[in-house]
């Protein structure tokens, strides 16, 4: 039996101390978790120059553990190793090209640094029966890439998941940052974990790892969450012409029901105000001021809110608004929220 813990993109920074306490909670954790590893499948380091400057550190956290911690290179830190590099006695860099294989406790791995090529072009020559890949690129699956990833993190080392069944018993990926996917291809099980940091707005939830048990034939996991990560919540609110007390009043009741000390909050506010932007504004930092110390990081975007009385100024709007004026007022919103959007759009 063997298990380890399966990380990626912390994105180590200079100046970011979040960003390295986060790994040592890792380190420190792996014996309460059983862990016999840690695998970190890319981009440990945000560049070359940050892994330069902050490889004595790490070194002296990884020592903090018996186990084995196991590394491949990922886009961003694709240079950050080399055997001449010392990470510690414990620290397995699978650095060869097109992959490099491993072995612990009787499990067969291999990893796939991250290149500049396509992921079918560097598994012509895998061995068979793989218990663990460790890779580090944008898997290609229809069911999620346009809906959790955005342009950027879809162009490194594509994997399409007709390469994936029966190539290993569980992919551990690393790339996408925001969320953590589970997918499955045949007996494959392919991870992302995302990010354990919440390394910008979009990484939105507590932030996790996965933990992955090897006994036999059997292959478990779960996931762990990092308790001392700070993660993003975000909500948008659609402002209905003169309802903007309302509207904050809806904010306030929100915003004090969060009781996570971890939470970051991003409000995302968009619809038409009846008053001035100057109004609108003063609404706005009012509220971030009652709530600034509650929250560690906390924004509220506005740049979505028109002006009214600009789009009244045409007259087959002002004529739809005018016919839904009997109407129940909450349907009358969830038809505003509806419509008023494309009347906006279509008169740019």
């Amino acid at each position: 039996m063997m298990r380890l813990i399966h990380t990626a993109d912390l994105h180590l920074k200079k100046g970011e101390k979040n960003r390295l306490e986060v790994l040592r909670w890792l380190i420190n954790n792996l014996e309460r978790f059983g862990a016999d590893a840690l695998i970190i499948a890319g981009d440990l380091f945000d560049n070359d120059t940050d892994a330069n400057i902050l490889r004595p550190e790490v070194r002296k956290i990884f020592q903090n553990t018996d186990a084995k911690v196991i590394i491949i290179p990922g886009n961003h830190d694709q240079h950050s190793y080399s055997y001449d590099y010392d990470y510690g006695e414990n620290v397995v860099q699978l650095i060869k090209t097109p992959f490099e294989s491993y072995q612990l406790a009787g499990i067969k791995m291999v990893g796939i640094p991250y290149q500049e090529k396509r992921f079918i072009e560097c598994i012509k020559d895998l061995p068979e029966e793989i218990d663990l890949l460790v890779a580090h690129g944008t898997l290609y699956d229809k069911t999620f890439i346009f809906n959790y990833i955005d342009d950027e993190e879809t162009r490194y080392m594509p994997v399409y998941p007709e390469s994936l069944s029966g190539l290993a018993r569980y992919i551990a990926l690393g790339h996408i940052h925001s969320r953590c996917i589970e997918k499955k291809y045949g007996d494959t099980f392919v991870v992302y974990p995302g990010s354990p940091s919440a390394l910008d707005i979009k990484c939105v939830g507590k932030r996790c790892v996965y933990l992955v048990e090897f006994r036999d034939g059997d292959l478990k996991m779960e996931t762990v969450e990092v308790e001392i990560s700070p993660y993003w919540v975000t909500r948008e609110f659609f402002l209905f012409p003169g309802a903007e007390a309302k509207l904050i009043d809806e904010i306030r009741e929100f915003l004090s029901g969060i009781k996570d000390k971890r939470v970051m909050v991003h409000l995302d506010i968009r619809g038409f105000s009846e008053e001035s932007d100057r109004n609108l504004k003063s609404r706005v930092e009012q509220l971030i001021r009652e709530f600034k110390g509650k929250f560690s990081d906390f924004r509220i975007d506005t740049d979505k809110v028109q002006s009214w009385s600009q789009l009244l100024e045409n007259r087959i709007v002002r004529n739809f608004v005018q016919k839904t004026e009997g109407i129940e007022f909450n349907l009358r919103m969830k038809i505003f929220e509806i419509t008023l959007p494309i009347f906006n759009k279509l008169l740019e």
